[in-house]
């Protein structure tokens, strides 16, 4: 039953997918829809949340169904990643966007993006850059994250 409530979004994902390199050239030189504006904005709290360790801010913005991939390939649902955040395991000392493009589908969002993220997990400290791309859904008339999808790219 959660397969076929989430088949509408895997097909916008798959599409997405499809379109993406049309979309990040058809969108770069436009300016941004309310909208657009608007799930940009959602994007930038969740990221100033994750550095300021705002797990109540973190609450909101995240899907009760959020799926956070991380860039080494660790999955975690909306618990698992804020009890990290909370409890320091994963503690994100700088989230710089590099590149973003968005797409909006109904109430569906999604963002293409490159960012520069500067990390402390365990012992270490790391500066990764990575590709992204987040699935936003319009509830009750704010954006939540919904799914998190990130690829290390080379230094």
């Amino acid at each position: 039953m959660k397969l076929l409530r989430l088949l509408p979004i895997l097909l916008t994902l798959s599409l997405g997918a499809a379109l993406a390199p049309v979309a990040r050239a058809a969108d770069a030189d436009r300016p941004l829809s309310r909208s657009e504006l608007a799930l940009r904005d959602a994007e930038q709290k969740r990221f100033d949340a994750m550095v300021a360790r705002d797990v109540d801010a973190l609450g909101t913005s995240l899907a009760d169904e959020l799926t956070y991939t991380h860039s080494t390939g660790v999955l975690q649902n909306k618990a698992e990643f804020i009890r990290d955040i909370d409890t320091g395991k994963m503690q994100y000392k700088r989230v710089a966007v590099l590149e973003q493009h968005f797409r909006l589908h109904g109430f569906i969002g999604i963002i293409n993006g490159v960012a520069r993220l500067s990390v402390h997990m365990g012992e270490v400290d790391r500066d990764l850059n990575v590709r992204y791309t987040d699935i936003y859904v319009r509830r009750s008339g704010r954006w939540q994250l919904l799914a998190w999808q990130s690829t290390r790219l080379p230094d």
